[in-house]
């Protein structure tokens, strides 16, 4: 064999070791870190369609409950009754029938007057609800197939919600009974889909405790049984999480889950929400990347033969420097790779390894930016819940090295479903934007406000903790203020505010969980006290506009 030709041959192995072993270091390690934010972002959205329901659930809860602790319903007045079904009927749709029921089972009071007289005890509304609070899964309707009306032609579905009265005699307890259609859920996992997804092929499902199917894109896999990783794991206690699995179609899908546990007084059903995106599709960048790395090496493995083809046998001592600090890169060294001017088949190697490395590093800092958007909320470009936990781990370090308390404001728009049934989701989608800009105004540089998902945010901010509860006060007052100012949006003006729930940390929560969860428990105390106020989680000081701050 020729000296030309051994060198020709020695170099495009050389170079083929190199830039295989670099590209392919390289691209699993990008590839792994890709992977699992595709992952997250799915487990993501399932979460927040899971929050939506519990919250959802949560509020027709405690509206029945409202109802049954009104003086008309304790004295049994039925006209009075009456009017109020009829008046909770018409203000939240959401409620296809509601109706009062006395201690055998009768319907003495409902809604448009259906079922009226008719005699229920057989139903689990009386038989559970004569015992306290029920709350029954997601069901066929039996008695009111025929009785409302239907557009879809899709087959009806409710959830119930009952709640006994105060006994008046031996007679037993008289019960309010509620069936919730389940049309509201379909309206959310549009929305959630609408906002995140658009543009690619997702599936959002609801699954039961049991795994059976109660809500799904048109019938596909309505009523089936899901015996997935991912129930089981939801089953054995795991809230969010991803995986890669086969579902029963015989297709490979990346699949997001999160568990719903309940919020405030409902206690949940435990329902599990699954997001699923073909693999193929989910993981294509990845595959991109490889088959982009696969590519780049070829060429410059068919380059680098050409040229060592015409090298002199002097070029080997270059070549073997060029692969030893291949292998100093490789072992994760930072070093650059040498340049040389001649001779020119050289040069233009030790080149092409600079442009490779460069090409790779490039790569690496592209996914360090796709983290950054994996961590952004894509309508207000607010950070989401992923970006905040990353923040709250830097602004406990500062909070401890400063001697700063960490205060967290839960918000939750007052008005915002008006504008959105008023004036359509894109005037919603741009309130939304100008709250993200409002609450960034009031922050200071190194703080952080956060869009929850929906009409809820987040800020945290730091104050020093002699006079924190007098910062959080001011801070307050102007996010109120900055949020009841009118919004002037394409579809004209709107009118909308604010409740905000303060909890500091780390004194009402030293972990992340347990501060939002405090913030949110006095989020649910401004609503309840009237809505447009702050309120302090431990204190439970009420904070309104125009005025100082009072015990509740």
């Amino acid at each position: 064999m020729s000296l030309r030709l051994r060198i020709a041959l020695s170099a495009a192995l050389l170079v083929a070791a190199t830039a295989l072993g670099i590209g392919y270091w390289v691209a699993a390690a990008i590839g792994d870190r890709l992977r699992n934010n595709i992952g997250s972002e799915l487990a993501e959205t399932a979460y927040q369609m899971s929050d939506k329901l519990d919250r959802e659930m949560a509020s027709r809860t405690g509206e029945v409950e409202l109802l049954t602790s009104l003086e008309a319903l304790q004295r049994n007045d039925v006209a009075e009754a009456q009017r109020l079904v009829d008046t909770l009927h018409n203000t939240i749709p959401a409620f296809s029938w509601i109706g009062l029921l006395d201690p055998a089972g009768v319907v003495i009071a409902a809604s448009e007057g259906i079922l009226l007289g008719e005699d229920i005890s057989h139903r689990p509304v009386f038989i559970e609800g004569s015992k306290g609070i029920f709350i029954g899964d997601v069901h066929d309707a039996v008695l009111l197939a025929s009785l409302l009306p239907n557009p879809s032609g899709e087959p009806m579905k409710f959830v119930d919600i009952a709640i006994s009265l105060p006994k008046k005699d031996d007679r037993g307890p008289r019960v309010l009974a509620a069936h919730l259609s389940w049309t509201w859920a379909e309206e959310v996992r549009r929305s959630i889909l609408r906002e995140a997804y658009s543009h690619r092929g997702i599936s959002l499902y609801v699954a039961s405790a049991g795994g059976d199917v109660l809500l799904s894109r048109g019938n596909d896999l309505l009523g089936h049984n899901l015996r997935l990783k991912a129930m089981q794991r939801a089953k054995n206690g795991e809230e969010v999480g991803w995986t890669v699995e086969q579902w029963p179609d015989g297709q490979t899908y990346l699949t997001g889950f999160a568990r719903a546990d309940g919020h405030l007084n409902y206690p949940g059903l435990g329902w599990v929400v699954l997001t699923r995106e073909p693999a193929e599709m989910a993981f294509a960048p990845i595959e991109e990347f490889w088959q982009l790395t696969a590519l780049v090496s070829t060429g410059l493995v068919i380059s680098i033969a050409v040229l060592g083809w015409f090298a002199l046998g002097g070029v080997t001592n270059r070549l073997a420097h060029i692969a030893d600090v291949a292998r100093e890169i490789r072992a994760g060294q930072q070093v650059d790779m040498p340049l040389y001017d001649s001779p020119r088949e050289v040069a233009d190697l030790s080149h092409a390894l600079r442009n490779l490395v460069v090409e790779l590093t490039h790569s690496e800092q592209a996914l360090d930016r796709m983290s950054a958007v994996a961590r952004q909320d894509r309508l207000t470009g607010l950070p989401n819940r992923l970006g905040m936990v990353s923040f709250f781990d830097v602004a406990v370090a500062r909070a401890k090295r400063e001697g700063l308390s960490i205060i967290a404001f839960y918000i939750d728009l007052d008005g915002f479903k008006a504008v959105n049934d008023t004036m359509g989701h894109g005037a919603g989608d741009e309130a939304l934007k100008e709250v993200a800009a409002r609450l960034k105004s009031c922050s200071r540089g190194g703080e952080l406000a956060v869009r929850l998902g929906g009409d809820e945010f987040l800020m945290l901010i730091f104050a020093d903790a002699a006079d924190w509860e007098k910062t959080a006060s001011q801070v307050a007052r102007r996010v109120l203020a900055r949020l009841a100012e009118p919004y002037v949006l394409s579809e004209g003006q709107a009118q909308m505010a604010g409740s905000i729930g303060i909890a500091r940390y780390p004194y009402d929560g030293d972990t992340l969980e347990t501060l939002l969860a405090k913030s949110d428990k006095a989020l649910y105390a401004a609503k309840r006290g009237g809505k447009n106020r702050a309120v302090f989680a431990a204190s439970e000081k009420v904070v309104m506009l125009g005025s100082h701050s009072t015990r509740k």
